[in-house]
């Protein structure tokens, strides 16, 4: 019995991750973006879920990468920045 549970659960399991892999396909097909907008920095959601560049935090994107290209590690840039 137990046995047998264990074999439905793991096809659905299976079936599972098979539809969430499709969906995420799908998506990118259609050129729809998935994105955590609250953890990506310079970038907000538009009207129709579109990426739209947000003027005040690209200005410090622009910082981050300038520092790193004069030389500066990741470290010293964050302490730099908080």
């Amino acid at each position: 019995m137990i046995t047998i549970m264990s074999s439905l659960a793991q096809e659905e399991s299976r079936s599972i991750s098979e539809n969430v892999t499709w969906g995420h396909r799908k998506r990118f097909a259609d050129g729809k973006v998935m994105i955590p907008f609250s953890n990506v920095l310079g970038f907000e959601r538009g009207k129709d879920g579109e990426l739209v560049v947000n003027k005040e935090e690209a200005e410090i994107v622009r910082m981050i990468f300038r520092m790193f290209l004069e030389g500066m590690t990741p470290h010293a840039i964050a302490k730099e920045i908080t």
